[in-house]
């Protein structure tokens, strides 16, 4: 029988303890390149990476199983090494990778995201495991990835599993044999991932694997050792994108490659406002990003699709349990003039700069397409249920503060959200001028003006938001 060949992208595997040869093995060294690996295994006191080639192998024997090691003994590695290993696997025909690993850092997410967004376009598919922490992690969160966790009572929650992106609950404690020697490994995420990765192997040396999310529909709605998971889906997988939208002018970058409609195969999704627009994705099996207010009837099983009725109803799945955050509220007030995309991007931008991970949000479904967070107008009037949402985002993520930007006339609608807003800052065009008044508690302790919302004008608006909270924190 064919193999199906598997790679482990972790800090190696002992051939020794394993008792048999693997396929092949290298590293990535210094200069990003991934070479024959003749590290003495022996020597690492963790073998974490040869765990999970045993586990693959006792449940998936016919698999041809590549090392690529990228952490070192401590475990930790460079994300910049994580693409050739990703290129080495497609060089070498390898179309599975297996992931114990990630980060949940918010600096590391839009690069990750690039990164894996651009192997799953071209076929791949990658397990991870999300992290023990219980935060969201990258790349395990994202829609396109397999995200595992194990079975246990932290990860049983529903909601959790939503927000974690985590589509399979996984056994993770496995007898194994390691240099002759039997024992169990420990309840982890990380042990649970590679049970995943042979079953998703078995089920690709059966049916083929043709794309994501034709993959989850193999999947068996429960079984005993695993359950299926895969409701949630973030618009985060693009690569590559065809837009036949009306969307409004910004100076913000999409997080992703944009083609015209005369490259369409070039593209992985299409980005649409209008419901007749379908048949063309359907026609060149793309998948879709709808922005329009319509409802979607068709049922597209065979790629992504998401619309803002998965975002409604992902809110409507919170129970409305009381939530209050314990992070800075800023609320910014625009006209219709500004850039809102450019102004959330530049926000969020200069905060992590300053090493603020700034939940930054608002009310227009375009917004997802610069990776910003939304929430849909009509859910304001659902006040537990929104206020539970964006308090298990920001938890989830890490945010160290909410910044959620609106159109001018709008404040009441989102004020019932927060109790407490630490500062308002109104941003307005007068006489050709921009002009921001920042404000705490209806009085401006501030105003900040030019001639153009660019980079300057934000980052001046930043650095007295950072400047009046820190003094918060202080006094």
């Amino acid at each position: 029988m064919q193999k199906i060949k598997i790679a482990i992208i972790d800090n190696g595997v002992d051939e020794v303890a394993l008792g048999n040869k693997i396929s092949g093995k290298v590293y990535v060294n210094e200069k990003k390149e991934c070479v024959y690996d003749e590290a003495d295994m022996s020597k690492v006191s963790f073998a974490h990476g040869t765990i999970c080639a045993a586990i693959i192998q006792k449940y998936l024997t016919n698999s041809e199983i590549y090392s690529i090691r990228l952490l070192n003994e401590n475990g930790s590695g460079l994300i910049e090494h994580l693409k050739p290993a990703l290129d080495w696997c497609v060089e070498k025909g390898i179309y599975l990778v297996n992931l114990s690993l990630g980060t949940t850092h918010y600096r590391d997410k839009s690069l990750i995201r690039k990164l894996v967004n651009h192997y799953v376009s071209k076929g791949m598919c990658i397990v991870a495991a999300t992290s023990n922490s219980g935060y969201e992690s990258y790349p395990a969160s994202f829609s396109n990835i397999i995200g595992v966790a194990t079975h246990s009572p932290f990860f049983s929650d529903p909601l959790k599993k939503l927000f974690l992106g985590i589509n399979m609950l996984g056994e993770s404690e496995h007898t194994l044999k390691l240099y002759g020697v039997a024992s169990v490994t420990q309840k982890s995420n990380s042990y649970a991932a590679p049970f995943v990765t042979a079953y998703i192997g078995m089920l690709l040396m059966k049916q083929g694997f043709q794309n994501i999310t034709k993959l989850y529909n193999m999947f068996p709605k429960k079984k005993e050792t695993m359950i299926t998971i895969s409701e949630k889906v973030e618009p985060d997988w693009i690569c590559c994108a065809v837009i036949k939208a009306n969307i409004k002018k910004s100076k913000a970058d999409y997080y992703f490659d944009v083609v015209g409609i005369e490259d369409i195969n070039r593209a992985d999704t299409l980005i649409i406002d209008n419901l007749s627009d379908l048949e063309l994705a359907i026609q060149y099996r793309k998948n879709v990003v709808y922005i329009g207010s319509e409802k979607i009837k068709e049922k597209l099983d065979d790629c992504f699709c998401w619309c803002p009725s998965k975002r409604v109803q992902f809110i409507n799945r919170c129970t409305g349990s009381e939530q209050e955050l314990d992070i800075p509220i800023i609320v910014c007030e625009v006209s219709d003039k500004i850039d809102v995309a450019f102004l959330l991007t530049e926000f969020k931008k200069h905060f992590a700069e300053r090493e603020y991970n700034i939940y930054t949000a608002g009310l227009e479904p375009e917004h997802v397409l610069y990776g910003l967070e939304y929430v849909p107008e009509q859910c304001l009037s659902k006040v537990k249920m929104v206020k539970e949402f964006i308090y298990w985002q920001t938890f989830y993520m890490q945010s160290d503060g909410v910044l959620f930007c609106i159109s001018e006339g709008k404040y009441s609608l989102i004020e019932p959200l927060f109790n407490d807003i630490d500062v308002i800052v109104r941003i307005d065009k007068i006489n050709n001028i921009y002009l921001a008044e920042i404000q705490i508690e209806d009085i401006a302790v501030s105003k900040i003006s030019d001639c153009e919302v660019d980079k300057n004008f934000v980052e001046n608006i930043t650095n007295c938001l950072v400047r009046i909270l820190t003094e918060e924190e202080d006094g």
